[in-house]
């Protein structure tokens, strides 16, 4: 016989089979326990057990995972993780393209990725004024087919945008005598108080887009020569408006003037060779230090060509207050002519 004994009230009771650490309800007092039967061994027991039917309570079993299983699911999470992360990170490549911005030695000054609005609006910026306004209307100067008097003048006009009021011009036409040519001579002074990677003018002639020229590096509060060519056409200097916009520098760019009363220059067949001293009038020690100029002639007439770059002779890092000789070269026809010079050292902070 199987006995088995409820703990809370001692009553026994009968079982079919024997039971091991099995849960079962009391039926006399109704609570449920774990218990194990005990067989009774002696006829001579005369302790009673209840009849009634025991109703067993089946374990409630704790699920569990297998390590290997867990391994599974952790690197199933992982990977599906890391390729939502390459997809979102592929969708960014693909909506933000990278855009490089050089000098024109070639030397990096900006490099990151942009939405596709404005990569296209630097892409416009960057490119010079005569390539970006190429597509819009010009004016056009031709003879009228009627004899006698000035030639007509057939103007498509687009709109003019405003200019950058930091950046302040006065200019004067004048003619070349030798080139035959008028030109929109005059200086550009920034009123900013960081370094300019370059700067557009365009001369707007009647409302329609004239010529146009860039420059680059401008020194913080800082000013330029510009000339702009306008051909043979004499042109009202009431019916003209220079527009002219800016890119500013990283922090990094150190941009300051360079003194150039002192320079001489030597004549090496067609070439001119101009040499001078610079001194590092900035803040801090300047590496990687080159020399941008521009040359005029008496009546502010620029030499063919655009800025010239000059190289230091001493190397190429200058301290704090120190002095470093350079040379640039002026390769063009008649350069002895050009003995106005615009020159601006241009560094990366040491």
């Amino acid at each position: 016989m199987h006995i088995l004994q409820c703990p809370y009230c001692n009553t026994k009771f009968k079982a079919a089979k024997p039971l091991v650490n099995v849960r079962v309800k009391c039926p006399k007092c109704g609570k449920v326990f774990t218990g194990s039967t005990v067989e009774q061994v002696s006829k001579t027991d005369h302790t009673t057990a209840t009849d009634r039917p025991v109703e067993l309570t089946m374990p409630i079993a704790k699920r569990g995972y297998s390590p290997k299983v867990i391994l599974a699911m952790v690197g199933l999470f992982v990977g599906v993780a890391g390729a939502l992360g390459l997809g979102a990170w592929g969708i960014y490549l693909a909506s933000h393209p990278k855009v490089i911005i050089k000098s024109q030695s070639g030397e990096v000054i900006e490099s990151k990725r942009v939405s596709k609005e404005e990569a296209e609006e630097r892409i416009k910026e960057i490119l010079s004024p005569a390539e970006s306004v190429a597509k819009k209307p010009r004016a056009i100067l031709q003879p009228t087919k009627r004899t006698g008097g000035p030639p007509s003048v057939i103007v498509k006009k687009s709109p003019i945008p405003a200019t950058d009021k930091k950046l302040k011009t006065q200019w004067a036409i004048v003619y070349s005598d030798i080139a035959e040519k008028y030109y929109l001579c005059g200086v550009l002074r920034s009123s900013y108080s960081i370094p300019l990677v370059s700067v557009w003018l365009t001369a707007y002639i009647n409302g329609a887009v004239g010529p146009s020229r860039s420059y680059p590096f401008v020194p913080p509060e800082g000013e330029i020569r510009f000339c702009l060519p306008l051909g043979q056409q004499d042109v009202n200097p009431d019916d003209v408006k220079v527009v002219a916009r800016c890119k500013p520098a990283n922090k990094d760019t150190i941009v300051w003037s360079v003194d150039t009363d002192q320079m001489e220059w030597s004549k090496e067949g067609t070439k001119v060779i101009w040499m001078g001293t610079v001194r590092n009038t900035s803040s801090v020690p300047v590496k990687d230090v080159r020399i941008y100029c521009n040359f005029f002639d008496d009546d502010g007439i620029e030499a063919p060509g655009g800025a010239r770059i000059g190289k230091i002779t001493t190397g190429r890092t200058i301290g704090i207050g120190k002095i470093a000789d350079f040379q640039v070269e002026l390769d063009t026809v008649g350069a002895e002519v050009y003995k106005t010079i615009v020159a601006r050292a241009v560094g990366r902070r040491y």
